[in-house]
């Protein structure tokens, strides 16, 4: 019975829609799973952290480096 296998090209496009679905679902997912169970603290210094990755300036460095000891009680 020819008619019940699937040809290359439904193959394809089956994979191709997965694809898609998932580029679209996999932050949405990411999100649900880290922002309810991740504590407050934590997030802050992800945030502190991502602003002094992405400008990477001597200024916003040690600026990043001092808000995340200040969050952390470390004294210099």
């Amino acid at each position: 019975m020819q008619g019940d296998r699937m040809n290359a090209t439904q193959i394809v496009a089956v994979l191709a829609a997965c694809g898609v679905a998932a580029m679209y679902l996999w932050p949405i997912a990411r999100w649900a799973l880290t922002s309810k169970h991740t504590p407050p603290l934590l997030g802050h210094i992800r945030n502190v952290i991502a602003v002094r990755d992405e400008y990477r300036t001597p200024e916003v460095t040690a600026a990043c480096n001092a808000l995340m000891e200040a969050l952390l009680g470390i004294k210099p």
